[in-house]
């Protein structure tokens, strides 16, 4: 299920497993902006890029961000209002920006 306001930005790959929950306003990036010349304005230096992945069955909450190179483990739960920049295990449940581990999945 992906609800309103979801925004997938896909420019090397994205891939969402099966039975997965999306909250309205996630957004899920493989990219982001290379920034390290000091001379060249930021929007002219290109971009890295690096797959996400959302394993099966993972909830993600209301405006939660998944950056690139993040792989979401089966089973996860990322509360609202996240900003994942690490993998999530399976089964286990993420919140806060940046997200870490709150507890596992009983």
């Amino acid at each position: 299920m992906v609800n309103q306001n979801t925004i997938i930005t896909a420019m090397q790959q994205v891939t969402i497993g099966a039975d997965c929950m999306l909250a309205p306003g996630v957004y899920i990036l493989d990219v982001d902006h290379k920034f390290e010349s000091r001379e060249r304005p930021i929007r002219d230096q290109g971009y890295r890029t690096s797959a996400a992945k959302i394993g099966d069955d993972v909830w993600l909450g209301a405006v939660v961000f998944i950056l690139k190179g993040v792989t979401t483990g089966n089973g996860a739960i990322i509360a609202a209002n996240s900003v994942v920049i690490q993998d999530v295990p399976p089964f286990t449940i993420f919140g806060g920006s940046p997200a870490r581990k709150l507890r596992d999945r009983n």
